[in-house]
Protein backbone atom coordinates (compact mmCIF):
# COMPACT_ATOMS: atom_id res chain seq x y z
CA UNK A 1 0.00 0.00 0.00
CA UNK A 2 1.62 3.28 -0.99
CA UNK A 3 1.31 6.33 1.05
CA UNK A 4 -1.10 8.16 -1.08
CA UNK A 5 -3.62 5.27 -0.33
CA UNK A 6 -3.11 4.88 3.13
CA UNK A 7 -3.75 8.37 3.37
CA UNK A 8 -7.16 7.78 1.98
CA UNK A 9 -7.54 4.60 3.71
CA UNK A 10 -6.70 6.52 6.61
CA UNK A 11 -9.20 8.75 6.71
CA UNK A 12 -11.73 6.80 5.35
CA UNK A 13 -11.73 4.92 8.84
CA UNK A 14 -11.23 8.21 10.90
CA UNK A 15 -14.62 9.58 9.58
CA UNK A 16 -16.46 6.04 9.79
CA UNK A 17 -14.92 6.37 13.93
CA UNK A 18 -16.18 9.99 14.23
CA UNK A 19 -19.31 9.24 12.86
CA UNK A 20 -19.27 6.19 15.49
CA UNK A 21 -18.88 9.09 18.34
CA UNK A 22 -21.54 11.05 17.44
CA UNK A 23 -19.69 13.41 15.41
CA UNK A 24 -21.14 14.98 11.45
CA UNK A 25 -18.87 15.26 8.61
CA UNK A 26 -18.93 19.04 7.34
CA UNK A 27 -16.71 18.81 4.87
CA UNK A 28 -13.54 16.52 3.95
CA UNK A 29 -10.25 17.77 2.51
CA UNK A 30 -11.16 21.68 3.01
CA UNK A 31 -8.36 23.19 0.71
CA UNK A 32 -7.40 26.81 0.59
CA UNK A 33 -4.43 28.62 -0.35
CA UNK A 34 -2.74 28.12 2.46
CA UNK A 35 -3.10 24.13 2.87
CA UNK A 36 -5.73 21.47 3.57
CA UNK A 37 -7.32 20.50 6.94
CA UNK A 38 -8.65 16.19 6.17
CA UNK A 39 -11.71 16.51 7.91
CA UNK A 40 -14.15 19.60 9.52
CA UNK A 41 -16.68 17.97 11.66
CA UNK A 42 -19.41 18.46 14.48
CA UNK A 43 -20.29 17.14 17.54
CA UNK A 44 -22.38 18.96 20.38
CA UNK A 45 -22.32 22.93 19.29
CA UNK A 46 -18.46 22.63 18.80
CA UNK A 47 -16.70 22.16 15.08
CA UNK A 48 -13.49 20.53 15.05
CA UNK A 49 -10.94 20.54 12.71
CA UNK A 50 -9.51 17.23 12.35
CA UNK A 51 -6.20 15.93 11.18
CA UNK A 52 -6.05 12.34 10.23
CA UNK A 53 -2.35 10.35 10.40
CA UNK A 54 -2.37 6.81 9.27
CA UNK A 55 0.71 4.11 9.99
CA UNK A 56 0.96 0.64 9.31
CA UNK A 57 3.05 0.41 12.77
CA UNK A 58 4.33 2.45 15.44
CA UNK A 59 7.88 1.23 15.47
CA UNK A 60 8.68 5.52 14.73
CA UNK A 61 6.09 6.17 16.88
CA UNK A 62 2.42 6.85 16.95
CA UNK A 63 0.50 8.16 14.26
CA UNK A 64 -0.36 11.51 16.65
CA UNK A 65 3.13 12.06 17.49
CA UNK A 66 4.25 12.58 13.90
CA UNK A 67 1.66 15.83 14.13
CA UNK A 68 4.55 17.80 14.42
CA UNK A 69 4.31 22.18 15.61
CA UNK A 70 4.65 23.11 11.60
CA UNK A 71 2.21 21.20 10.75
CA UNK A 72 -0.10 22.72 13.60
CA UNK A 73 0.98 25.94 12.63
CA UNK A 74 -0.51 25.25 8.98
CA UNK A 75 -3.76 23.97 10.09
CA UNK A 76 -4.35 27.21 12.49
CA UNK A 77 -3.55 29.14 9.18
CA UNK A 78 -6.16 27.29 7.02
CA UNK A 79 -8.44 27.26 10.12
CA UNK A 80 -9.02 31.04 10.47
CA UNK A 81 -9.87 30.64 6.94
CA UNK A 82 -12.60 28.83 7.58
CA UNK A 83 -13.84 30.56 11.09
CA UNK A 84 -13.77 33.35 8.56
CA UNK A 85 -16.04 32.03 5.45
CA UNK A 86 -17.96 31.14 8.33
CA UNK A 87 -19.03 33.58 10.01
CA UNK A 88 -20.78 31.60 12.51
CA UNK A 89 -20.34 31.83 16.21
CA UNK A 90 -19.21 28.54 18.00
CA UNK A 91 -16.74 26.89 19.53
CA UNK A 92 -13.76 25.69 17.20
CA UNK A 93 -11.59 22.55 18.46
CA UNK A 94 -8.73 20.37 16.80
CA UNK A 95 -8.89 16.41 16.63
CA UNK A 96 -6.24 14.21 15.96
CA UNK A 97 -7.35 11.04 14.67
CA UNK A 98 -4.61 8.22 15.00
CA UNK A 99 -5.25 5.09 12.70
CA UNK A 100 -3.09 1.96 13.05
CA UNK A 101 -4.03 0.08 10.11
CA UNK A 102 -1.72 -3.34 10.97
CA UNK A 103 -4.18 -3.47 14.34
CA UNK A 104 -7.23 -2.05 13.11
CA UNK A 105 -7.38 0.85 15.99
CA UNK A 106 -8.54 4.44 16.07
CA UNK A 107 -7.41 6.72 18.61
CA UNK A 108 -9.50 9.96 18.65
CA UNK A 109 -6.91 12.94 20.30
CA UNK A 110 -8.46 16.00 21.58
CA UNK A 111 -6.04 18.64 21.21
CA UNK A 112 -5.41 22.32 22.10
CA UNK A 113 -3.94 23.47 18.87
CA UNK A 114 -6.29 26.36 18.76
Amino acid sequence: MDRCEKGRRGEEIAVQALQREGYAIICRNYRRALGEIDIIAAKDGCVYFVEVKAKSSDLFGSPAESVHQAKRQQIAKVASVYIAEAEEETEYGFLVVSVYLDKNKVEIIEDSLL
